[in-house]
């Protein structure tokens, strides 16, 4: 049985993607969080996983960069889907948000949020064409 007074190993809190877009876990000495940083800063395109506009929603998937699994133990959560308006609309999607502790779930959880907005318009019977739709960025 272990020592119930030893502290557990903290978990890494700060992620890259590496060139095969896998996550890599970066230290918390102060230069490991300034490579984390000037990384963040330098690769907005490659942490956008899908971004999705159907007018007037965007969905938005995206890698976090940040273990965001504040409870429980499991794999990191770095990947986000969240779905934008860029004016009043009903139905509000305001605060929509999914989270993942993969690409591949964060790309199926992009599908669940475009499949929901596109269920909504119709039921507003308004037109969906390829016109009211397109797909910018990311790589899937």
């Amino acid at each position: 049985m272990g020592d119930i007074n030893r502290a557990a190993a903290p978990r890494p809190l700060h992620y890259i993607l590496d060139d095969h877009g896998q996550p890599v876990a970066c230290g918390d000495d102060n230069a490991s969080v300034l490579r984390w940083a000037q990384w963040f800063c330098r690769n907005l395109e490659q942490r956008v996983v899908l971004r999705t506009v159907i007018e007037p929603y965007r969905v938005s998937t995206v890698f976090l960069g940040l273990d965001h699994r504040f409870v429980g133990d499991g794999p990191p959560v770095l990947w986000e889907t969240m779905i934008f308006t860029s004016r009043e609309a009903s139905p509000s999607f305001g605060d929509y948000q999914e989270r993942y502790a993969s690409r591949e779930s964060a790309v199926a959880g992009h599908t669940r949020a475009v499949d929901a907005v596109l269920a909504a318009r119709r039921a507003e019977d308004a037109p969906t064409g390829p016109h009211d739709r397109f797909d910018v960025g990311g790589d899937s």
